[in-house]
């Protein structure tokens, strides 16, 4: 996982409000196209959030606004 702060109020080790994350995945087994993947995001303060995507269209950048 590598993310890239450029949020305000950076506490190091957490993603905080504007941070961009960009996740590699090593899967333990084969993934086919018509599978779902669902990753949860917790941050350090407010809800997690749930990011759902589907094989191969999770393959492009997308971005996703944690906090409300």
């Amino acid at each position: 996982m590598q993310y890239q702060i450029t949020g305000g109020n950076n506490r190091s080790g957490y993603m905080t409000k504007g941070d961009v994350l960009q996740l590699c995945l090593m899967a333990t087994r084969q993934i086919n196209e018509s599978e779902n993947i669902k990753i949860d995001l917790i941050p350090a303060v407010g809800a997690s959030h749930t990011v759902v995507g589907n094989i191969p269209q999770l393959i492009k950048e997308t971005r996703v606004n944690i906090y409300p």
